[in-house]
Protein backbone atom coordinates (compact mmCIF):
# COMPACT_ATOMS: atom_id res chain seq x y z
CA UNK A 1 0.00 0.00 0.00
CA UNK A 2 1.00 3.47 -0.89
CA UNK A 3 -0.28 5.07 2.15
CA UNK A 4 -1.08 8.28 1.13
CA UNK A 5 -3.40 11.06 2.70
CA UNK A 6 -5.30 12.34 0.07
CA UNK A 7 -5.99 12.01 -3.89
CA UNK A 8 -3.22 14.90 -4.32
CA UNK A 9 -0.25 12.93 -2.50
CA UNK A 10 1.76 10.89 -4.97
CA UNK A 11 4.75 9.61 -3.36
CA UNK A 12 2.50 8.70 -0.40
CA UNK A 13 4.54 7.46 3.23
CA UNK A 14 7.27 4.86 2.59
CA UNK A 15 7.31 3.62 6.17
CA UNK A 16 2.85 3.56 5.87
CA UNK A 17 3.54 -0.64 5.86
CA UNK A 18 5.52 -0.42 8.95
CA UNK A 19 3.61 2.09 10.83
CA UNK A 20 0.03 -0.77 9.83
CA UNK A 21 2.07 -3.31 10.81
CA UNK A 22 2.85 -1.80 14.20
CA UNK A 23 -0.66 -1.13 14.58
CA UNK A 24 -2.01 -5.19 14.11
CA UNK A 25 0.88 -6.08 16.70
CA UNK A 26 -0.68 -3.71 19.25
CA UNK A 27 -4.25 -5.01 18.61
CA UNK A 28 -3.68 -8.56 18.48
CA UNK A 29 -1.94 -8.04 22.05
CA UNK A 30 -5.34 -7.00 22.99
CA UNK A 31 -7.61 -9.36 20.73
CA UNK A 32 -6.01 -11.39 18.70
CA UNK A 33 -8.88 -12.04 16.50
CA UNK A 34 -10.73 -8.06 16.15
CA UNK A 35 -6.75 -7.84 15.02
CA UNK A 36 -6.75 -10.48 12.55
CA UNK A 37 -10.07 -9.59 10.89
CA UNK A 38 -9.15 -5.77 10.85
CA UNK A 39 -5.60 -7.19 8.68
CA UNK A 40 -7.65 -9.66 6.44
CA UNK A 41 -10.33 -6.83 5.72
CA UNK A 42 -7.72 -4.34 4.39
CA UNK A 43 -5.14 -7.15 2.36
CA UNK A 44 -7.92 -8.93 0.92
CA UNK A 45 -9.45 -5.62 0.31
CA UNK A 46 -6.68 -3.90 -1.33
CA UNK A 47 -5.99 -6.42 -3.56
CA UNK A 48 -9.22 -7.75 -5.21
CA UNK A 49 -9.67 -9.24 -8.11
CA UNK A 50 -12.24 -8.83 -10.86
CA UNK A 51 -14.04 -11.79 -12.53
CA UNK A 52 -10.91 -12.13 -15.15
CA UNK A 53 -7.82 -13.39 -13.99
CA UNK A 54 -5.36 -10.50 -14.16
CA UNK A 55 -7.71 -7.81 -13.62
CA UNK A 56 -8.47 -5.71 -10.23
CA UNK A 57 -11.34 -5.40 -8.93
CA UNK A 58 -13.57 -1.90 -10.14
CA UNK A 59 -12.64 0.01 -7.35
CA UNK A 60 -10.00 2.80 -6.45
CA UNK A 61 -7.88 1.20 -3.99
CA UNK A 62 -7.98 -1.72 -5.84
CA UNK A 63 -6.68 -0.40 -9.04
CA UNK A 64 -4.03 1.69 -7.98
CA UNK A 65 -2.44 -0.87 -5.17
CA UNK A 66 -2.37 -3.62 -8.92
CA UNK A 67 -0.50 -0.82 -10.55
CA UNK A 68 1.74 -0.73 -7.78
CA UNK A 69 2.83 -4.19 -7.21
CA UNK A 70 3.15 -4.68 -10.79
CA UNK A 71 5.72 -2.29 -11.11
CA UNK A 72 7.44 -3.15 -7.62
CA UNK A 73 7.51 -6.66 -8.73
CA UNK A 74 9.04 -5.89 -12.46
CA UNK A 75 11.79 -3.97 -10.02
CA UNK A 76 12.39 -7.02 -7.99
CA UNK A 77 12.71 -8.75 -10.75
CA UNK A 78 15.30 -6.84 -12.41
CA UNK A 79 17.35 -6.37 -9.09
CA UNK A 80 17.36 -10.36 -9.12
CA UNK A 81 18.66 -10.75 -12.91
CA UNK A 82 21.21 -7.98 -11.85
CA UNK A 83 22.45 -10.11 -8.96
CA UNK A 84 26.11 -11.59 -9.32
CA UNK A 85 24.41 -14.81 -8.12
CA UNK A 86 21.92 -14.49 -11.03
CA UNK A 87 25.10 -13.79 -13.78
CA UNK A 88 26.65 -16.96 -12.62
CA UNK A 89 23.61 -18.97 -12.34
CA UNK A 90 21.63 -17.72 -15.71
CA UNK A 91 23.63 -19.05 -19.14
CA UNK A 92 24.37 -15.55 -21.45
CA UNK A 93 21.75 -15.05 -24.42
CA UNK A 94 22.12 -12.78 -27.56
CA UNK A 95 18.62 -12.94 -28.81
CA UNK A 96 16.21 -10.50 -27.51
CA UNK A 97 13.25 -12.85 -27.87
CA UNK A 98 14.14 -15.70 -25.56
CA UNK A 99 15.88 -12.88 -23.22
CA UNK A 100 12.13 -11.49 -22.96
CA UNK A 101 10.68 -14.72 -22.22
CA UNK A 102 13.22 -15.51 -19.68
CA UNK A 103 11.98 -12.07 -17.54
CA UNK A 104 8.48 -13.22 -18.27
CA UNK A 105 8.68 -16.66 -16.78
CA UNK A 106 10.78 -15.12 -13.76
CA UNK A 107 7.56 -12.25 -13.66
CA UNK A 108 5.16 -14.90 -13.45
CA UNK A 109 6.77 -17.04 -11.19
CA UNK A 110 6.97 -13.75 -8.61
CA UNK A 111 3.89 -12.60 -9.31
CA UNK A 112 2.41 -16.17 -7.86
CA UNK A 113 4.69 -16.01 -4.85
CA UNK A 114 3.11 -12.63 -4.25
CA UNK A 115 -0.76 -14.51 -4.75
CA UNK A 116 0.40 -16.96 -2.01
CA UNK A 117 1.69 -14.67 0.28
CA UNK A 118 -1.28 -12.49 0.20
CA UNK A 119 -3.61 -15.82 0.50
CA UNK A 120 -2.14 -16.53 3.44
CA UNK A 121 -1.74 -13.13 5.25
CA UNK A 122 -4.90 -12.16 3.88
CA UNK A 123 -7.19 -14.91 3.77
CA UNK A 124 -10.38 -15.68 5.94
CA UNK A 125 -8.08 -15.68 9.16
CA UNK A 126 -4.92 -13.06 8.82
CA UNK A 127 -3.28 -14.72 11.79
CA UNK A 128 -1.12 -17.47 10.20
CA UNK A 129 1.30 -19.15 11.02
CA UNK A 130 3.71 -20.96 8.96
CA UNK A 131 5.94 -24.17 9.81
CA UNK A 132 9.30 -24.80 8.21
CA UNK A 133 12.94 -26.65 8.62
CA UNK A 134 13.87 -24.84 11.85
CA UNK A 135 10.53 -25.63 13.36
CA UNK A 136 10.38 -28.98 12.14
CA UNK A 137 13.82 -30.57 13.15
CA UNK A 138 12.76 -34.66 13.53
CA UNK A 139 10.35 -36.28 11.97
CA UNK A 140 7.47 -37.44 14.29
CA UNK A 141 4.47 -39.31 12.85
CA UNK A 142 2.65 -38.32 15.62
CA UNK A 143 2.57 -34.78 14.90
CA UNK A 144 -0.14 -33.34 13.29
CA UNK A 145 2.01 -30.34 11.58
CA UNK A 146 3.93 -32.75 9.77
CA UNK A 147 3.89 -35.44 7.01
CA UNK A 148 5.56 -37.48 4.96
CA UNK A 149 6.33 -36.46 1.39
CA UNK A 150 5.27 -39.05 -1.65
CA UNK A 151 8.59 -39.56 -2.30
CA UNK A 152 8.63 -42.20 0.30
CA UNK A 153 5.53 -44.75 -0.99
CA UNK A 154 3.81 -44.66 2.89
CA UNK A 155 1.00 -46.53 3.04
CA UNK A 156 -0.28 -48.24 6.10
CA UNK A 157 3.03 -50.03 6.43
CA UNK A 158 6.52 -48.58 7.31
CA UNK A 159 8.83 -50.19 4.47
CA UNK A 160 12.36 -50.13 5.33
CA UNK A 161 14.17 -48.12 3.22
CA UNK A 162 11.56 -45.78 2.09
CA UNK A 163 9.81 -44.92 5.17
CA UNK A 164 10.97 -42.21 7.35
CA UNK A 165 12.27 -42.86 10.76
CA UNK A 166 10.42 -42.08 14.01
CA UNK A 167 12.78 -39.36 15.70
CA UNK A 168 15.14 -39.39 12.28
CA UNK A 169 16.56 -36.15 10.84
CA UNK A 170 13.94 -33.91 8.38
CA UNK A 171 16.38 -33.33 5.86
CA UNK A 172 14.04 -31.00 3.51
CA UNK A 173 10.42 -29.72 4.21
CA UNK A 174 9.09 -29.76 0.17
CA UNK A 175 5.92 -27.90 1.23
CA UNK A 176 5.75 -25.67 4.56
CA UNK A 177 2.97 -26.02 6.93
CA UNK A 178 0.18 -23.57 7.30
CA UNK A 179 -2.21 -23.19 10.45
CA UNK A 180 -4.46 -20.36 11.91
CA UNK A 181 -4.12 -19.18 15.32
CA UNK A 182 -7.23 -17.20 17.12
CA UNK A 183 -9.82 -17.90 14.56
CA UNK A 184 -12.88 -17.53 17.36
CA UNK A 185 -12.74 -15.17 20.57
CA UNK A 186 -13.99 -16.75 23.50
CA UNK A 187 -12.63 -14.12 25.64
CA UNK A 188 -10.10 -13.99 27.87
CA UNK A 189 -10.32 -16.72 29.62
CA UNK A 190 -10.88 -19.49 26.84
CA UNK A 191 -8.62 -19.89 23.97
CA UNK A 192 -8.50 -21.91 20.60
CA UNK A 193 -5.57 -23.69 19.97
CA UNK A 194 -4.30 -23.03 16.13
CA UNK A 195 -6.54 -25.05 13.15
CA UNK A 196 -3.55 -26.82 11.03
CA UNK A 197 -4.72 -25.88 7.32
CA UNK A 198 -1.76 -27.73 5.28
CA UNK A 199 0.90 -30.01 7.44
CA UNK A 200 4.03 -29.67 5.87
CA UNK A 201 5.54 -32.29 3.54
CA UNK A 202 8.79 -33.62 4.71
CA UNK A 203 11.60 -35.81 3.42
CA UNK A 204 12.98 -37.70 6.75
CA UNK A 205 15.56 -39.64 7.35
CA UNK A 206 14.56 -43.45 5.92
CA UNK A 207 14.79 -46.48 8.38
CA UNK A 208 17.94 -48.77 6.79
CA UNK A 209 16.77 -52.26 5.38
CA UNK A 210 17.76 -55.24 7.72
CA UNK A 211 20.85 -56.97 7.41
CA UNK A 212 21.29 -60.57 6.49
CA UNK A 213 23.97 -61.46 9.38
CA UNK A 214 21.31 -63.70 11.04
CA UNK A 215 20.59 -65.82 8.30
CA UNK A 216 24.12 -65.73 7.18
CA UNK A 217 25.50 -67.10 10.36
CA UNK A 218 22.46 -69.85 10.87
CA UNK A 219 23.66 -71.18 7.55
CA UNK A 220 27.45 -71.12 8.07
CA UNK A 221 26.36 -73.11 11.61
CA UNK A 222 24.56 -75.70 9.48
CA UNK A 223 27.31 -76.10 7.23
CA UNK A 224 29.77 -76.54 10.28
CA UNK A 225 27.67 -78.90 11.39
CA UNK A 226 27.57 -80.80 8.53
CA UNK A 227 30.99 -80.96 7.78
CA UNK A 228 31.72 -82.69 11.14
CA UNK A 229 29.12 -85.23 11.02
CA UNK A 230 30.37 -86.21 8.49
CA UNK A 231 33.92 -86.00 9.38
CA UNK A 232 32.59 -88.14 12.36
CA UNK A 233 31.01 -91.02 10.05
CA UNK A 234 34.05 -91.28 7.89
CA UNK A 235 35.97 -92.08 11.30
CA UNK A 236 33.88 -94.52 12.35
CA UNK A 237 34.56 -96.56 9.36
CA UNK A 238 37.58 -96.29 9.24
CA UNK A 239 38.10 -97.37 12.63
CA UNK A 240 35.56 -100.73 12.20
CA UNK A 241 36.48 -103.17 9.32
CA UNK A 242 34.20 -104.41 7.31
CA UNK A 243 32.60 -107.44 6.79
CA UNK A 244 31.64 -107.17 3.35
CA UNK A 245 35.52 -106.21 2.24
CA UNK A 246 36.82 -108.98 4.64
CA UNK A 247 34.33 -111.72 2.86
CA UNK A 248 35.23 -110.04 -0.38
CA UNK A 249 39.06 -110.93 0.04
CA UNK A 250 38.51 -114.85 -0.43
CA UNK A 251 36.69 -115.37 -3.27
CA UNK A 252 33.42 -117.72 -3.57
CA UNK A 253 33.17 -120.44 -6.09
CA UNK A 254 30.74 -118.75 -7.75
CA UNK A 255 33.16 -116.10 -8.65
CA UNK A 256 35.70 -118.98 -9.93
CA UNK A 257 33.31 -120.33 -11.74
CA UNK A 258 32.57 -116.82 -13.40
CA UNK A 259 35.74 -116.15 -14.22
CA UNK A 260 36.56 -117.37 -17.80
CA UNK A 261 33.65 -115.54 -18.97
CA UNK A 262 34.70 -112.47 -17.82
CA UNK A 263 38.09 -113.18 -19.22
CA UNK A 264 35.92 -113.26 -22.54
CA UNK A 265 34.14 -109.97 -22.05
CA UNK A 266 37.11 -108.45 -21.63
CA UNK A 267 39.04 -109.97 -24.75
CA UNK A 268 35.45 -108.66 -27.27
CA UNK A 269 35.73 -105.40 -25.35
CA UNK A 270 39.32 -104.99 -26.73
CA UNK A 271 38.23 -106.37 -30.06
CA UNK A 272 35.43 -103.65 -30.48
CA UNK A 273 37.79 -101.31 -29.63
CA UNK A 274 40.33 -101.70 -32.32
CA UNK A 275 37.54 -101.77 -34.58
CA UNK A 276 36.81 -98.25 -33.77
CA UNK A 277 38.56 -96.04 -36.19
CA UNK A 278 40.58 -93.49 -34.67
CA UNK A 279 40.78 -89.69 -34.99
CA UNK A 280 43.08 -90.12 -38.00
CA UNK A 281 41.40 -91.94 -40.66
CA UNK A 282 38.67 -90.02 -39.64
CA UNK A 283 40.01 -86.90 -40.89
CA UNK A 284 40.42 -86.31 -44.07
CA UNK A 285 43.93 -85.81 -45.65
CA UNK A 286 44.89 -82.27 -46.30
CA UNK A 287 47.05 -80.99 -49.51
CA UNK A 288 50.52 -80.05 -49.83
CA UNK A 289 49.05 -76.52 -51.53
CA UNK A 290 46.02 -74.88 -52.34
CA UNK A 291 45.89 -75.85 -56.06
CA UNK A 292 44.80 -78.96 -57.74
CA UNK A 293 47.90 -80.89 -58.97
Amino acid sequence: MDGRIDSTDVEGDPQFPRRFRHLYDRLRAATGFGAACLKSLVISESNANGPFVGVPHDTELARSNFARRKTLITAFRDELLGRRVFQLLLRPLEDEAVIAERNDALQDLLEQAVKTVLYTEGGIYGNSVITRLPELPVFDYEDDRMTSHYYHFINDRRIRGFAPAQGGCSLIVARPGLAYADMQSFGQFAKRSPYQMFPAEVVGEIIPEKTCTKSKAMSRKTKSSKTTKSRNKKAKTDSKPDSKSVVSETPSESQVSNAPDADNDSKEKREEKQKIPTLEHLTPRLRKTFWRD
